[in-house]
């Protein structure tokens, strides 16, 4: 693991620094935390994940943008994603798939020391 610093800013001030490795995917998933129907603090603001989407797009104009969620809730995730505007900041290439109908695919722990679990079945796409 690598050493970081965490930090609070405002909003308003928030910038993304993409890892290197999203400059040159083909595919590119986003895992916001929009799975309750309320917004910030609880939730990604739509401020800072439209900064996330539009570095994204900036620094790599081809790739296909994934927005990723499963939602923690009765509320659907299109109707999350309508109350939140998200469904105004995407572009060409863009999608929202939500995690909780997509196939599943159980995966070995690789970990010499599982935490608890030794399998897990991720969402697919």
């Amino acid at each position: 693991m690598r050493n970081s610093i965490v930090q609070g800013v405002k909003t308003a001030e928030f910038v993304y620094y993409p890892p290197q490795i999203a400059l040159t995917a083909k595919r590119i998933l986003v895992k916001p935390n929009l799975g309750y129907p309320v917004g910030p603090p609880v939730t990604v603001s739509l401020q800072v994940l439209t900064t996330v989407i539009q570095t994204l797009r900036h620094q790599n104009p081809d790739a296909e943008i994934l927005i990723v969620e499963g939602v923690c809730s009765p509320v659907s995730l299109g109707e999350i994603v309508r109350r939140h505007g998200i469904d105004q900041i995407l572009g060409d290439g863009m999608r929202i798939l939500d995690a909780d109908i997509l196939p599943l695919t159980e995966y070995p722990n690789l970990s010499p020391n599982p935490c608890g679990l030794n399998r897990c079945s991720p969402p697919v796409y």
